[in-house]
């Protein structure tokens, strides 16, 4: 198991609570989605795990490590975070910003070497990205930056990734490129979690998806059993008409009225 929370709660304000009592879990060698309306703790979530957020009550193990005992260098050997926006202070080339991945076994004060470079290459090779090596990371567009950031946690060489919305920003081919390489990812032993707002992509690509609502962890489960109509009308107050195709491996989400659903 590479993660595991245990009562885990969260608020901005002690009295409002983001995250409340949520115990979930996310295997290596898995991809699990993270779907669930607006504020319910997605995000917040994520943060809590990489140690980002102070003040949450409760245990969360990565690794069977502690979160709490935790140094930001030995988090950041265990987990690699792709944000959804990423402004850094300087505009540095995209090849650095991979190269930046590297800096949990360089150190503050160490300089990247030939071999880190060409590491760092191989990595954006890998995403489709390598012809933005030198192009200014500010001066691409948004799917490119997303490519890149998800280039540089490769370049971590953590074993478990955190994807806050991976493919929000980009064009179709590059969400099927990305998603596609989160699915090898995991088959070569990462766990991967990555939070979604499509239930549809989250269906397709995901061992494992659990469904937040009200700050809380309504299911966790297969995706057959979490992708429902019932669920999809808890989740996000609409109702639905899912389609199954190709021996159930997708399901559509339909509106319900209008389009040869439900009356």
């Amino acid at each position: 198991m590479s993660i595991r929370t245990s009562r885990l709660s969260y608020g901005y304000d002690p009295k409002v609570l983001v995250l409340e009592n949520v115990c979930f879990s996310a295997k290596d060698g898995e991809v699990t989605s993270i779907i669930g309306p607006n504020g319910v703790g997605k995000t917040t979530l994520l943060k809590c795990i990489l140690g980002l957020r102070e003040g949450w009550s409760g245990e969360i193990f990565v690794n069977d490590r502690e979160v709490r005992s935790l140094t930001r260098r030995q988090s950041s050997a265990l987990l690699a975070y792709v944000p959804q926006f990423c402004y850094p202070t300087f505009n540095y080339p995209c090849l650095d910003m991979v190269v930046m991945g590297a800096n949990n076994r360089i150190g503050p004060l160490g300089n990247p070497d030939t071999k880190d470079k060409e590491e760092a290459l191989a990595c954006m090779d890998r995403l489709g990205v390598s012809r933005l090596k030198d192009r200014l990371f500010l001066e691409v567009s948004g799917g490119e930056r997303q490519l890149v950031l998800i280039a540089r946690s490769l370049m971590q060489r953590a074993k478990t990734l955190l994807l806050d919305e991976p493919v929000a920003n980009l064009d179709l081919g590059n969400q099927f490129t990305v998603l596609d390489e989160v699915s090898k990812l995991a088959g070569e032993g990462y766990c991967v979690v990555m939070t979604t707002h499509n239930p549809e992509q989250a269906y397709q690509y995901s061992s494992c998806i659990a469904a937040f609502k009200d700050s809380r962890l309504l299911l966790e489960g297969n995706p057959k059993d979490v992708v429902t109509e019932e669920m999809i009308k808890t989740l996000y107050g609409v109702d639905v008409h899912l389609e199954s195709l190709v021996d159930d491996a997708f399901r559509i989400c339909l509106p319900s009225h209008g389009f040869g659903g439900k009356e």
